[in-house]
């Protein structure tokens, strides 16, 4: 891909042990001038899809472009130190 802009929904090819596995991922910063960009994975289950804490550094043309777009991005907090 050529064009990425924050917040885009892609597919990336994950790595968990061994395994290769592609799955879906949200744009998460600009260009870093060298072609690469910040993705945060994302994953589903009954509920829905969600953010996890899981970032990765990937070459723009590394990505494959969805027609997935985000239209609600709700986030919850926990307070550890309570």
């Amino acid at each position: 891909m050529e064009k990425v802009s924050v917040f885009q929904i892609i597919e990336n090819e994950w790595r968990e042990a061994y395994d290769r596995e592609w799955g879906l991922g949200l744009v998460v910063s600009v260009d870093q001038g060298d072609g690469n960009v910040w993705v945060a994975k994302i994953e589903n289950d009954k509920d829905g899809h969600f953010v996890v804490p899981n970032l990765v550094y990937r070459n723009k043309s590394r990505l494959r472009e969805t027609n997935k777009q985000v239209t609600n991005l709700a986030l919850e907090f926990t307070d550890d130190n309570a």
